[in-house]
């Protein structure tokens, strides 16, 4: 049973115990005690068991199914709330983010609008943004151009319940790519997806070699494994050519030009481990995508 006032923000988690304590800590300031508000953390399956404080209002769950999308589904089985919201276990919400998302969702003429809110990546050091860092910096998550596109990700996402319900709830067998098969979804249903610049979770660039590969491997599975047979031979061909769409997207970036040549550098990096990737994809029946 279900309230029509209530809120449920639900995060997936995998191995990341540091920083989802650290969200579930904000989450809970924001809430402040707010018996409308409900947060729902679900364990995929991590090494270490995840601990939280025991509050009214915070549920622990473990999803036995690999996946992301797996776990933010078993999050709304569980969820009270009509107005659901998704964001990451490396996320951190600005002081407004469930306000403005609340305050939205209030208006009956966005009920039956998917909100994707703004993603604003950051560097470890303000003052420093790493080789590693410097391209997720400057082109990482870019939400306002992915809503441009038609798709956005779960990073910073909310919809009423209706919306899930009509669509399906997301793919469980997705490691990557779910979110945007479900909101393409949601808007063929007839639902619009607007952009909201003021709703905004902070995420940190990633700053290693082995962050970016998990990713590629991760969002190449999804792409190459999934979907039509048109859709993957699109992102097969389009992993194995070189960035020109990221490099001309870098050229027209404002940003200080220490930072745009490490992001340019990297791009090759980039390159080849989507291609590498990819190959991994098609070819090798052992290929693992998480």
């Amino acid at each position: 049973m279900h309230s029509s006032n209530n809120i449920s923000i639900i995060v997936p988690h995998y191995n990341d115990q540091q920083r989802c304590a650290q969200l579930v800590d904000a989450l809970l300031q924001l809430r402040n005690g707010n018996s409308s508000i409900e947060l729902i953390v679900v364990d995929n399956g991590s090494k270490v068991s995840l601990q939280l404080p025991d509050v009214e209002g915070l549920t622990l769950l473990h999803c036995p199914t690999p996946g992301s999308y797996a776990a933010r589904n078993l999050g709304v089985q569980h969820a009270r709330g009509d107005v659901l919201i998704f964001t990451d276990s490396d996320c951190l919400p600005d002081t407004q983010w469930i306000q403005t998302i609340s305050d939205f969702f209030a208006e009956q003429g966005n009920r039956d609008k998917v909100l994707a809110g703004r993603v604003q990546m950051y560097a470890a050091h303000a003052d420093r943004v790493s080789f590693f860092e410097a391209c997720d910096f400057l082109l990482g998550l870019d939400q306002e151009r992915y809503v441009s596109k038609g798709y956005a990700v779960t990073a910073n996402l909310s919809f009423c319940r209706h919306v899930y319900e009509r669509v399906g709830g997301f793919d469980s067998t997705r490691f990557s790519g779910g979110d945007t098969a479900f909101v393409r979804a949601a808007v063929r249903s007839g639902f619009q997806l607007v952009y909201s610049a003021q709703a905004v979770v902070y995420h940190p660039a990633r700053n290693s070699y082995a962050e970016y590969d998990q990713k590629a491997r991760r969002v190449v599975g999804g792409q190459v494994r999934k979907g039509s047979l048109k859709t993957r031979i699109f992102y097969a061909l389009r992993n194995l050519l070189p960035p020109v769409v990221e490099f001309f997207r870098l050229v027209t970036k404002p940003a200080d030009y220490p930072v745009k040549l490490k992001a340019f550098g990297f791009l090759f990096v980039l390159w080849y481990m989507r291609a590498t990737s990819t190959i991994s994809a098609l070819f090798s029946r052992t290929y693992l995508a998480r």
